[in-house]
């Protein structure tokens, strides 16, 4: 149910555009998006334009149940206070450039968390607000003067008593506001950068040398995960359906799967060419740190850089949740290489979203992530059921278990691959 609010606010006060109310087993939750100087575009409201530096979003929420509600500070929600992918905003077919951190992490795991600073507990009849500035995380100039829609992630997750995540759906609409001024144009500092990544080996930054051969054998088994996923989808003829590519991209297009196909090329052996930062997390993110696998940055001015936190160095090096799985979804983040979302991220979303929304299963980096996983393993499974116990020469078309051979590779032994060995530093 939706309540359109129509008044007229004081001059630089708040006007409250719409209101979403979701009922829930353990009572009524009311959500509230307020935009200053922001103004939702209908018969009602007036058509506001203002500068792009003035975009603040405050989202209240109340619990009017009778049981108190807690839930997880998803770096993807409005409950998040970290400067992340809340919001999507558009302005005709242009995207404003995303300025702001893209947190890689595993929402069961952050979930456990026992800090009370991940949770906000709202009790029966409380309300809380959350103050967004858009500035701060999007950078307007790109797509310049106009209209613009914005939309908000619409899943919360509350823990119940039993300490079992449970998602809230949220019915929200799209708000709308104008830009009258969005500055000048942004101009890349590092327009250089994608040929000089190809011509170099990997970086660390602030990583001991356990960190750095932990590194470079997930950047070997990443390389393989994603030369295993060209070829996969290079294998089933045009128009045929294939089990993995329709589990995690939904039903087949040839359009679609010509995307998917360019995003995971356009990866290719970057994994052990990147650049590692194993310090910068703790500082920025904090107690986050502890449940994070780590974040990219992907604005033109940012570093072209991986930022590993405590959660990747327990992480397997090999299936589901996997190490390289990691790798590989920070790397599709990136412009260049498909410039993939994080709206969806559980098992449950994603498979989901291949079903609902095949569109927007290709430019979902979760599902790349969990079809470069998953076809590894299908390809393991084969392997060693026709091999059994024996050894059997790789061709030039096959991959070998690199977790085994990234190990040596990694550690300056032989190597059944031509990735490049060297560790570099830059402390």
């Amino acid at each position: 149910m939706v309540h359109t609010l129509l008044r007229s606010p004081p001059a630089h006060s708040l006007l409250e555009l719409t209101r979403f109310s979701m009922i829930v087993a353990v009572g009524a939750l009311f959500f509230s998006f307020l935009f200053s100087p922001v103004f939702a575009a209908s018969p009602f409201a007036p058509s506001v334009s203002v500068d792009a530096t003035g975009l603040i979003i405050k989202v209240a929420l109340k619990n009017t149940g009778d049981k108190p509600l807690k839930f997880f500070n998803d770096p993807r929600s409005i409950l998040s206070n970290t400067e992340t992918t809340i919001f999507d905003i558009s302005a005709r077919s242009c995207k404003p450039l995303f300025t702001g951190s893209t947190i890689i992490y595993n929402l069961t795991e952050a979930a456990k968390s026992s800090n009370p600073l991940d949770f906000t507990v709202l009790a029966p009849g409380q309300t809380i607000n959350v103050e967004h500035n858009l500035a701060d995380s999007y950078d307007f100039t790109r797509c310049g003067q106009g209209p613009y829609s914005v939309r908000a992630f619409k899943r919360l997750y509350h823990l119940d008593e039993s300490g079992v995540l449970e998602a809230i759906e949220t019915s929200a609409n799209s708000g709308q506001f104008q830009i009258s001024s969005a500055g000048q144009p942004s101009s890349p500092s590092r327009s250089t950068h994608n040929s000089t990544i190809s011509k170099r080996d990997a970086l660390f930054v602030g990583c001991d040398n356990n960190q750095k051969f932990q590194i470079m054998k997930t950047a070997i088994i990443a390389d393989y995960l994603v030369r295993n996923a060209n070829t996969y989808l290079a294998a089933f003829p045009s128009g045929q359906s294939d089990r993995h590519y329709t589990t995690w991209f939904g039903e087949f297009d040839q359009s679609r799967h010509s995307t998917v196909q360019a995003h995971f090329s356009n990866i290719g052996e970057k994994a052990t060419k990147f650049t590692y930062d194993c310090r910068a997390c703790k500082s920025k993110f904090g107690f986050r740190y502890h449940w994070m696998d780590g974040y990219v940055k992907t604005h033109p001015r940012s570093s072209k850089e991986i930022y590993l936190c405590k959660k990747f160095w327990g992480a397997p090096w090999v299936g589901r949740g996997s190490k390289a799985g990691v790798i590989i979804r920070a790397l599709s983040h990136f412009p260049e290489n498909g410039g993939t979302t994080d709206y969806h991220i559980t098992s449950e979303e994603v498979l989901e979203l291949a079903v609902r929304d095949p569109k927007g299963a290709v430019l979902n980096a979760d599902n790349h992530r969990y079809f470069a996983e998953e076809t590894y393993l299908d390809y393991l499974k084969q392997q060693s059921s026709t091999e059994g116990q024996g050894h059997k020469k790789q061709s030039d078309g096959e991959q070998p278990d690199v977790t085994s051979s990234a190990s040596s590779s990694a550690a300056g032994g032989p190597s059944t691959s031509r990735h490049p060995r060297r560790l570099a530093s830059r402390d």
